[in-house]
């Protein structure tokens, strides 16, 4: 066997592997990338669980093919060596039996390799795509991946809830406490493809990020939804690679959110970088199992208080514009600090209707100003300052 490979092309594809191997498969058979012929001039990469839920293959175009066997080898030290090789090109060749040798410049590795007999067979990729900007996706992920709930006994809340309605394609997630909620314009009615709304595990929106990361943001992808599974097909033309990535959906029962939204309230408008150095400071003094801030508004005026377990008390005045009535408020500090971080302008907007009501947290700049087929906003439920 002889394999010669662009050696970037390559380590990337290795790279984008890693977070679909099973490390904690009985048999220690995927924790290995599957490497084999697609045809004279091609290689596919897969990388796969144990019962093939999740996945991805990627196919790159050797500069060289002879005789290439099917093996598997070890993901996690192929990346390390291909890291660690000085050169443009690798090659492989069969070394001795169950070993081949990688090598770049002067430098080689003898790697042993496995057999590819108890390796899971792909699944079928069946249904109708639909395109899709890499851009819009990474920003519908972006903007609500971190409210996701990470206690597994929240069924309708462990993952992100992608739909569309009335034009739009929307994702939303929660944990109970916050709501993250973002959109994009589509031109296509794609109501027969999602029907009720599909929900995507938190681990996996985080997989399809980082592969998204490493292609074009302005490139199309597809994805095809099926009635337990999704697939994304990306291509990068630059760099002749395309890849298929797979998983298992957590279905459609996500919690109801929309009866919570409100178009009328209170805006308060404020800086958004010395907002977040006041709620950094608030921080130091809040309790640890209860971090709760205290926000007592008045016209252009936001007075944050907090205070923890041992009397440490903090106390500042910050200028907004706001002409609402006086409301006193309990606010969770670090959901608040990590919506604010997530505001992409200068200002950033809270919506508040009363001291009981949600707080909607998003950008003060109107999304007809912004890129006009794309939207997003917070929600923080408030806390109780007794």
């Amino acid at each position: 066997m002889k394999l010669q490979l662009g050696k970037k092309i390559f380590e990337k594809v290795i790279s984008n592997s890693l977070g679909f191997i099973d490390e904690h498969s009985i048999s220690g058979v995927f924790d290995n990338v599957l490497i084999e012929a697609v045809n004279q001039t091609q290689i596919a990469v897969t990388a796969t669980d144990a019962n093939a839920h999740t996945g991805i293959t990627s196919i790159i175009t050797a500069e060289s093919l002879q005789q290439v066997e099917s093996f598997l080898i070890h993901a996690k030290k192929l990346d390390s060596f291909l890291r660690s090789l000085e050169s443009d090109r690798v090659d492989f060749e069969s070394s001795d039996k169950g070993v081949v040798a990688l090598k770049g410049g002067k430098s080689k590795f003898k790697i042993p390799v496995s057999s590819i007999s108890e390796y899971v067979n792909r699944p079928e990729i069946t249904g109708v795509p639909f395109d899709i900007n890499i851009g819009k996706l990474l920003f519908l992920i972006k903007k609500t991946w971190f409210a996701i709930s990470s206690d597994p006994t929240r069924h309708k809340m462990r993952g992100g809830f992608l739909t569309y309605d009335s034009g739009k394609i929307i994702m939303v997630s929660t944990d109970g406490f916050q709501l993250a909620y973002a959109e994009i314009q589509e031109e296509n009615d794609l109501s027969s493809l999602f029907k009720n709304g599909i929900m995507i595990a938190k681990e996996d929106l985080d997989r399809i990020r980082k592969i998204l990361e490493t292609f074009d943001p302005t490139e199309t992808i597809k994805i095809t939804i099926m009635e337990n599974s999704l697939s994304l097909h990306l291509s990068d033309p630059k760099e002749g690679i395309t890849s298929t990535v797979w998983l298992r959906l957590l279905g459609s029962d996500f919690v109801s959110y929309k009866s919570i939204f409100r178009d009328e309230a209170y805006k308060i408008i404020g800086n958004k970088k010395e907002f977040q150095k006041i709620l950094k400071r608030a921080s130091l003094t809040t309790a640890k199992d209860a971090p709760v801030l205290r926000f007592d508004l008045e016209p252009n005026t936001i007075s944050i208080q907090s205070q923890d377990d041992y009397s440490y008390k903090f106390d500042e005045n910050f200028e907004v514009a706001y002409n609402g009535k006086n409301l006193t408020i309990g606010i969770s500090g670090k959901f608040l600090s990590d919506m604010i971080s997530r505001v992409d302008s200068e200002h950033f907007v809270l919506d508040v209707e009363s001291e009981n009501s949600i707080i909607m947290i998003t950008s003060d700049v109107p999304s007809t100003e912004r890129e006009s087929d794309r939207n997003y906003f917070y929600i923080l439920l408030p806390m109780d300052i007794n």
